[in-house]
């Protein structure tokens, strides 16, 4: 190795060291106590926790009550009650399992990232650079959401992505095949990965991509209306018009909704952070379509990434990070894949330090955050209420709309003691709601449950 790479590599590791010495820094906040903070944090918390004692995927935590038609699922689906509570079987319950498993996932990911015989050690540090270096990597690392699952899942998908083109082997087939459907489970989107199989080594099969389009669109939905609990969306919403054979508003719910989606695209930030990180993703997919549109991988990458953008702007909502959430694991996968082509290097690299500087901007963002965690002000559940719920049988409680905001609802007790399920309604939604037994109030100050009364006709 020449003098200039070897002094590359070794500025490479210190960063990389740097990095991880951020990550350390930030870890150290978490201990055995540590809960989940806000909103969708406690159903992947309060439904994996539940699984894990019960093995049962029906939900303690739904917004109606209903569950999803099959097993009665929270909306989140079935693949982390079952990826976590499988986990905690092994390991335990406790507080911070779940930001622990989705960083060792990532981790995971990254050393078969390193073990890569074919790649230079300077590549592979780059990429290291580029995963550990993302804000939405640093930002979701002690978070109770498996944003860093879909992080790996990206890698894992460049990874067999790039092994099948290369062998065209039939192992190598079905291990992509069941990648992309396991990923499915935790993400419905991912089964637009399918789209990819239209990227053949010599040329791309148009027909061909059309079709899985429809087969990937077909698996999500299907998916989305059997192992997940519906809400309100324009996803769903369109489902529903289609059915009722409303068309006109079909099309103007569509329309709205790219529209809105449009505009919050172009205006919609949290900061500085927030605004690079958005040129990064624009940058990365504009030079790979301009400058590595032949590398196959890549254009696989492109494909996939295409599909979910359209589905997002159409059918989904592209702003208040979820345009990060889902997009930034296929611009990983794309940026992975030209950093290994290791042609235009400048350009390759230079996206690596945009994604560096947006890490750097995040950093007071996620102090203040990880401070928020650690000195909670969420109001702790008293043990008198958390005994009259235990004295509960065959509950569903409605939440009242104020105890979402103000309360540990982390504590609240999902068997009883007779080891039979709670279940509870958190009303995050205009939606129908099946009939409650209880009402969790807060009257005084003080929690108070009270059994609904039902008026005879």
């Amino acid at each position: 190795m020449k003098p200039r790479k070897i002094q590359a590599s070794h500025f490479l590791l210190l960063l990389i060291l740097g990095v991880c010495g951020i990550y350390l820094y930030f870890f150290s906040f978490i201990d055995f106590s540590y809960s989940p903070y806000y909103g969708d944090e406690f159903f992947y918390f309060k439904n994996a926790e539940s699984f894990a004692k019960s093995l049962s995927f029906k939900a303690p935590f739904t917004y109606s009550g209903f569950g999803s038609r099959l097993w009665g699922v929270d909306a989140h689906g079935p693949g982390y009650p079952l990826l976590y509570g499988f986990i905690a079987k092994l390991t335990g319950w406790y507080g911070p399992l779940i930001p622990l498993v989705n960083f060792s996932f990532v981790i995971g990911a990254i050393v078969l990232l390193v073990l890569q015989k074919e790649t230079s050690l300077r590549v592979k540090f780059l990429q290291v650079v580029l995963i550990l270096g993302s804000p939405i990597t640093l930002f979701y690392s002690f978070s109770f959401l498996p944003e860093l699952i879909q992080i790996a899942g990206g890698i894992l998908l460049f990874l067999q992505f790039k092994r099948y083109h290369k062998s065209q082997n039939r192992q190598d087939f079905l291990l992509l095949i069941s990648l992309i459907f396991v990923l499915g489970l935790i993400r419905s989107t991912w089964f637009f990965g399918l789209v990819g199989l239209m990227v053949f080594p010599e040329k791309i099969n148009w027909k061909l991509g059309f079709g899985l389009i429809l087969l990937a669109l077909g698996i999500s939905y299907g998916v989305q209306i059997s192992v997940h609990e519906q809400v309100p969306n324009t996803f769903s919403g369109v489902g529903e018009l289609i059915q009722a054979q409303k068309y006109t508003e079909v099309m103007n719910s569509l329309f709205f909704n790219v529209k809105r989606n449009i505009y919050f695209a172009m205006t919609y930030t949290e900061g500085k952070f927030y605004t690079v990180q958005k040129i990064w993703m624009l940058l990365s997919v504009l030079l790979a379509l301009i400058v590595f549109r032949k590398d196959r991988v890549t254009q696989v990458g492109l494909v996939i990434f295409g599909v979910i953008f359209l589905f997002t702007m159409v059918l989904y909502k592209n702003y208040d990070w979820v345009e990060f959430r889902m997009y930034s694991p296929m611009v990983l996968f794309i940026n992975l894949s030209m950093l290994a082509t290791g042609y235009q290097k400048v350009i390759s690299k230079s996206l690596v330090v945009i994604g560096v500087i947006s890490f750097i901007l995040i950093l007071p963002l996620c102090e203040k955050i990880i401070n928020y965690r650690v000195n909670s002000e969420m109001i702790a559940i008293s043990n008198s209420t958390q005994e009259k719920l235990l004295e509960l049988d065959q509950a569903l409680i409605l939440i009242d709309r104020q105890i979402l905001k103000d309360y540990a609802l982390d504590q609240l007790p999902i068997r009883n003691s007779e080891n039979r399920p709670i279940r509870y309604i958190l009303p995050y939604y205009e939606i129908k709601m099946l009939l409650p037994t209880h009402h969790l109030l807060e009257e005084d100050g003080q929690l108070k449950v009270s059994p609904v009364k039902i008026l005879s006709q």
